[in-house]
């Protein structure tokens, strides 16, 4: 029976999922197509397949379970398609990534491992979906078919960017220049158009400048840091009230290639809807929405930085072109200006439904976890903290230097690769000899403290200590479920400023495509106030990788006496294989007993 009926396949529930998964499906469903979402951990698959004839893979990693949902996928006679927001699906293309040159060894893992497995997922579907006419292109480059649909916003930014509008002269009390950065990959970026915006704040004592999200101020702003305003990153039902208190933001690129024109036009429409104009960096995309002058800028050089962004500091330049900005938007980038595409395209791909349902179901929460939904009280409470936030950016809104928060130049974000050394990688025949060679290299330069592994190997190896973690078996293969992620080892004596680093040796397997690790503990001594937590980045390719951690100074002299030490080797579902856990000292200090 030839019908259709979609279901997303994610491993993510962030801003991706949404602009990727929740738009799309709240799209298909407006016009009477069943719509649904599942994660890709969810037990009901693969069984429910057999009710779906298109099936998306939402930047799916390559797994095990992926595998067994394509192959019963493609048995039923559905269609499998792969959908993608960035060019990190080519491995060749990924090595021209222009921040990992300086990137520690671990990142560059990290990104070689998920794109290679990005890469046979996409080549394992029928077709691929992206959301810019240059990822379209790169995958037909590739041998794909391939089909372009647009990130567009989500209605509840459309339904909150009309109210926003209509309080905006109540918001816009001064001249503020925005910006909003979602990862802590953005810092050279921001770093370009740092001079223009020195030059500006220079020769005009009443603009401010506020900076939202994962960013590292550098010393150029040091003399100015007073009319500068650093909020951390907020919930995206929450940002729009930030954006609208700004007359202008922007979204510069330090690199304008291939992965710039991937890059869709989001932070134009966003404070588009909002009615906020935007200056922007030359990508397709961004020239395809702007008309220059008319409902924003483009800009391609300093001067033209500093130009921009001058003009729209002017109340009334800044409202004409907010409004062409937010007319735009709302014409061109909402759900409303591309009727039937998506339907249609879906239609096209002629896949099939073995058993018709017409049972849809709710689409999981944004949050971290990934499989189970909040509970209705922490619903509550979240929907409590959002109109807290808004209520307090409206009072706020002449009093703006209040929002700040100096605290909020990097915030620690779950995940966040913070802390790490490169990964060892030294030669060896094996990689158990790889683990070897890693140790003896180690105690060749310093003392160790074995906290979790054979203790004959330790011994063989000149290592004091012994296997703290009393409930595991070093090298067993662990399944990680969800509500049992971490092991917590037996009472451990610590010497205060002693370690320098912790040796880290396993092995994950995730349905995701980068994950990471966290190691924490606190001291047990009545009276002690030393705590550490460390997150690091992981390789998730299934093989045995060698992590070299840094502890922090300040930290590692604070914790003394009896610390109980936790290990939260994957966070997230999947199953981890962990070897050793090694703590490395000062040579000569003595290690404890």
């Amino acid at each position: 029976m030839r019908s259709l009926r979609v279901l997303y396949i994610t491993s993510r529930h962030d801003a991706p999922y949404r602009y990727r998964c929740v738009v799309p499906c709240l799209h298909l469903r407006s016009e009477g197509i069943g719509a649904d979402i599942l994660h890709i951990r969810d037990p009901r698959l693969p069984s429910c397949l057999i009710h779906y004839s298109v099936i998306v893979l939402f930047r799916l990693p390559w797994s095990s379970r992926v595998n067994e949902v394509v192959s019963a996928a493609k048995a039923a006679g559905a269609r499998v398609v792969f959908d993608i927001d960035d060019l990190v699906f080519d491995p060749d293309a990924v090595k021209q990534l222009p921040f990992l040159a300086a990137a520690p060894a671990i990142v560059r893992a990290q990104y070689a491992s998920a794109s290679q497995r990005l890469f046979q997922t996409f080549n394992a579907c029928d077709v691929f979906i992206g959301a810019t006419q240059a990822l379209a292109r790169h995958a037909k480059a590739l041998k794909k078919p391939a089909h372009v649909y647009p990130n567009l916003l989500h209605p509840q930014l459309v339904t909150a960017g009309r109210r926003i509008h209509k309080l905006r002269d109540r918001l816009q009390r001064f001249p503020v220049i925005s910006y909003f950065s979602g990862s802590s990959t953005h810092d050279e970026d921001f770093e370009m158009v740092l001079p223009a915006i020195r030059r500006i704040m220079a020769s005009r004592h009443d603009v401010k400048l506020l900076l939202c999200g994962f960013l590292t101020l550098r010393e150029e702003l040091a003399d100015l840091s007073f009319r500068v305003i650093r909020v951390p990153f907020v919930d995206w039902r929450v940002q729009p009230w930030l954006i609208a208190l700004s007359r202008v933001t922007i979204a510069p690129l330090a690199r304008i290639d291939a992965f710039a024109h991937a890059k869709s036009a989001l932070k134009f429409f966003e404070a588009g809807a909002v009615g906020v104009p935007a200056v922007v960096s030359p990508t397709e995309p961004f020239m395809d929405a702007i008309t220059q002058a008319r409902n924003g800028y483009i800009a391609s050089d300093p001067d033209a930085w500093f130009s921009a962004i001058n003009t729209l500091l002017d109340a009334d330049v800044a409202h004409r072109v907010g409004n062409a900005a937010r007319e735009a938007a709302i014409e061109k980038h909402s759900l409303a200006g591309h009727r039937h595409q998506l339907r249609e395209l879906f239609r096209c791909l002629d896949g099939r439904i073995r058993r018709p349902t017409p049972t849809l179901l709710p689409f999981p929460e944004e949050t971290p976890d990934l499989l189970r939904a909040p509970s209705r009280w922490r619903r509550r409470l979240s929907k409590l903290a959002r109109a807290r936030s808004i209520l307090g950016i409206i009072r706020r809104a002449g009093r703006i230097e209040s929002l700040d928060q100096p605290n909020a130049a990097r915030p620690t974000d779950a995940g966040a690769p913070t802390l790490l050394d490169d990964e060892i990688v030294p030669e060896a025949e094996a990689v158990d000899d790889a683990g070897d060679a890693v140790l003896h290299g180690l105690g060749a330069r310093a003392e160790m403290f074995g906290v979790f592994g054979s203790e004959t190997r330790f011994k063989a190896n000149g290592i004091a200590g012994f296997h703290a973690f009393a409930n595991s078996i070093p090298g067993k293969w662990i399944d990680c479920a969800h509500s049992d992620r971490h092991i917590v080892s037996t009472p451990l004596d610590w010497r205060a400023g002693y370690y320098a680093e912790v040796l880290i040796s396993m092995a994950v397997r995730t349905d995701e495509d980068t994950t990471f690790g966290r190691l924490d503990w606190q001291s047990k001594r009545p009276g002690s106030q030393g705590a550490c937590i460390m997150d690091y980045p992981l390789v998730c390719d299934g093989e045995l990788h060698h992590y070299l951690v840094k502890l922090p100074a300040a930290t590692n002299s604070s914790v003394s006496g009896k610390i109980q030490l936790r290990f939260e080797a994957l966070p997230l579902p999947g199953a981890y294989r962990l070897d050793r856990i090694v703590f490395v000292g000062r040579r000569g200090g003595g290690v404890p007993e």
